[in-house]
């Protein structure tokens, strides 16, 4: 595997650590011309996603945390529990907790063999112990 940095250079690679840190990109395999643009575009803007495309168009790119270095960070039961609770999605768990979406899916599921969240992932099953939506 080639790493962001090597392929993009330092900048580029920086920009979607920030954004995108701990998940999986699925590239798609060219840009549409309309006008109308992709998501890969509004998330990294149109020179950024071209640039994706030129070097992992048709391919699925994990994207490294850069906040973790020194080995992997134990990521706590609770606090997955609590901002799942929360109705935080997997990627922003993991930037906040500088881990992969992997981890918090891996945590998620520990969570619910405890019975501390349903066995179903419906929305509707956290009711009651949820905030409002804002």
């Amino acid at each position: 595997m080639t790493l962001l940095v090597d392929r993009l250079g330092a900048e580029r690679a920086a920009a979607i650590i920030e954004e995108a840190g701990g998940e999986r990109l699925v590239i798609p395999p060219a840009l549409d011309q309309g006008d109308a643009p992709r998501p890969l575009e509004v998330r990294f803007g149109r020179d950024l996603a071209i640039v994706l495309v030129i070097h992992y168009g048709g391919e699925v790119v994990y994207v490294p945390n850069g906040k973790v270095r020194g080995g992997p960070r134990r990521v706590h039961l609770a606090e997955v529990v609590r901002r799942t609770i929360a109705r935080e999605s997997s990627s922003t768990i993991a930037r906040a907790l500088g881990c992969s979406d992997r981890i918090v899916h891996l945590r998620r599921a520990e969570a619910r063999a405890l019975g501390l969240l349903p066995d179903h992932r419906e929305p509707r099953a956290l009711a009651g112990r949820l905030a409002p939506r804002r």
